[in-house]
């Protein structure tokens, strides 16, 4: 039962993830590395990687420059009903970069 939870839970994340990733791109805004390694690897699993190996997406910056920090992955991340498949060292990460931007006032 648990198994079909987390599964459910991390298609959530995947789908919430990629229409962002949509509407960042109505703003000329692309990541297709990202998009392609979660393809390749799962959501979730592709975005700890960007988190541990970078610290903030590639897009980070340029969606917080025009306003649509809401559009970060790291705004999927931090949101409360994907918090089970993330560790809370990786969600407060994605918090502190989101309130840097001056996204949560």
């Amino acid at each position: 039962m648990k198994e079909e939870k987390q599964t459910a839970l991390e298609a959530a994340f995947t789908q919430a993830l990629f229409k962002n990733m949509e509407q960042a791109e109505s703003f000329g805004i692309t990541d297709k590395r990202l998009r392609a390694n979660c393809e390749k690897y799962g959501a979730v699993s592709a975005v700890k990687e960007v988190l541990r190996k970078k610290g903030q997406s590639d897009t980070f910056s340029q969606l917080a420059e025009r306003h649509k920090a809401n559009l970060t992955v790291e705004a999927v991340v931090t949101d409360s009903r994907f918090g089970a498949l993330f560790e809370d060292e990786e969600v407060n990460a994605c918090f502190m970069s989101l309130c840097e931007a001056g996204f949560f006032h």
